[in-house]
């Protein structure tokens, strides 16, 4: 699933759509979420509806406030989620609050990564984007196999917010 099809969002989910995956997104700007159709991307009404068919859910998003209202309103994504899932916050925000909102997807069995991107809208629709990964090892992993797809370079920092301390530090 994909929150956000924006000016990163957008090349990702199409490059994911590309590759085989079936894609989930949720934009609520109509004509953002009309491009995202026409990609192959299934649109959803809400961030639940988003988490609720998916394994794994990336986010890119432009502020701390979006981000967790997409994943903690009570039609989030972590209201639609299930134990097993991966969440993966892409946009440059803040570790504290990626880890507040990990900490409520802990809660439901839901694991997380925050992973900025460095990189730029034809990187992200060509699988050249560069991330940066704060977060467990094997959850890292498990999310390989997307994460190929999008970038070729994909960096394990550390603990969860460790990514997003080297993204703000660059």
């Amino acid at each position: 699933g994909i929150l956000g099809m924006g000016t990163m969002g957008g090349p990702m989910a199409r490059r994911l759509v590309e590759s085989g995956f079936v894609v989930t997104g949720y934009e609520p700007d109509q004509t953002r979420a009309g491009k995202a159709k026409t990609d192959g991307v299934a649109l959803a009404t809400s961030p639940a509806r988003v988490a609720e068919p998916s394994d794994m859910v990336l986010s890119s998003l432009p502020d701390v406030a979006t981000v967790r209202r997409a994943y903690e309103a009570a039609d989030g994504a972590i209201a639609g989620a299930r134990a097993g899932m991966i969440f993966i916050d892409v946009s440059t925000t803040d570790p504290e609050s990626w880890r507040e909102v990990a900490k409520a997807a802990k809660a439901k069995g839901v694991e997380c990564l925050d992973a900025p991107v460095s990189g730029g809208p034809a990187d992200a629709g060509s699988g050249k984007l560069i991330f940066l990964i704060g977060g467990e090892v094997d959850v890292l992993e498990r999310s390989r196999p997307l994460l190929g797809v999008l970038g070729h370079e994909i960096h394990h920092i550390g603990p969860l917010g460790s990514g997003q301390i080297l993204k703000i530090v660059n």
